[in-house]
């Protein structure tokens, strides 16, 4: 698999679609819909429904954020500074995460 993910490009939007007897949240795009989530009436329905259409744009987040903290890390090693900075210490900590929630969006993760 390459090192990009093959989902539907974004931007991506929660409707709510009428399907009696239940109420149903559709998360779609412009080329058509993307999830359809039965919901059971309540603001965690919804929530749900605008984390999954936020998708595309938190993966591009977690890209750019994992490349700044690259270069970021690169520049330590180029010019080391013997105290590292809370900046370098948060980019640190923040690098497994960003990493692991890209490869599970590529497919290489946990699922």
């Amino acid at each position: 698999m390459s090192g990009q993910a093959k989902h539907t490009p974004g931007p991506w939007f929660p409707q709510e679609v009428a399907y009696a007897p239940y109420r149903k949240l559709s998360v779609r795009c412009g080329r058509g819909q993307v999830a359809l989530i039965q919901a059971l009436e309540t603001e965690e329905d919804e929530a749900n429904a605008r984390l999954i259409a936020a998708a595309p744009d938190l993966l591009a987040a977690c890209r750019l954020t994992l490349g700044a903290i690259n270069d970021l890390l690169a520049a330590q090693l180029e010019y080391p500074d013997p105290s590292p900075s809370l900046v370098q210490l948060a980019a640190i900590r923040s690098i497994e995460p960003a990493r692991a929630a890209i490869a599970q969006a590529e497919g290489r993760g946990r699922s």
